[in-house]
């Protein structure tokens, strides 16, 4: 959390700064210290390939140079039923081989966090992969047109 707006102010091409807190991430701690939650112990490699340099065989490009950057693999067709979880609910088509905006990222985040994924298959289990912020969906219907997203609640009852 200490660095995040620097880590948001440099380009891509110097992500590489960023890789202890990558390898070594705060949610994880959080889970644990909050919720009790195990996750996989640092170095967090699992976390290099999901958001560093995509997954090999689904969104990893040739000579990839680490950076956290959305990849899509766009020879992978649109899923016909997607899936809210993308890749962890079986869409290979969703988050993270790019972001659609029914893609629940957030919920995909923090199983992933919790080690909920193939790549650490002893905490793709219980708690970790039903980890979930509660929010089952938009709170107001998409436009049918671009921008296909509501404009933001005012925040004010």
């Amino acid at each position: 959390m200490g660095v995040k707006d620097t880590f948001n102010a440099i380009p891509p091409s110097q992500d590489a700064a960023a890789l202890p807190f990558v390898l070594d991430p705060e949610v994880p701690k959080l889970l644990k210290a909050l919720f009790g939650i195990n996750s996989p112990p640092a170095p967090r490699n699992d976390l290099v390939k999901i958001f560093l340099t995509g997954i090999p065989g689904l969104n990893q490009p040739k000579r990839v140079k680490p950076s956290e950057m959305l990849r899509l693999n766009v020879a992978i067709p649109p899923s016909t039923a997607p899936n809210p979880l993308g890749v962890l609910g079986g869409d290979i088509a969703g988050f993270p081989n790019g972001r659609r905006v029914g893609d629940d990222v957030t919920d995909v985040a923090l199983r992933v966090m919790a080690g909920a994924t193939p790549l650490t298959p002893d905490f793709n289990m219980g708690i970790n992969a039903q980890l979930s912020d509660g929010v089952a969906g938009n709170d107001v219907p998409y436009l049918p047109t671009f921008p296909y997203l509501a404009s933001p609640q005012s925040g004010n009852p």
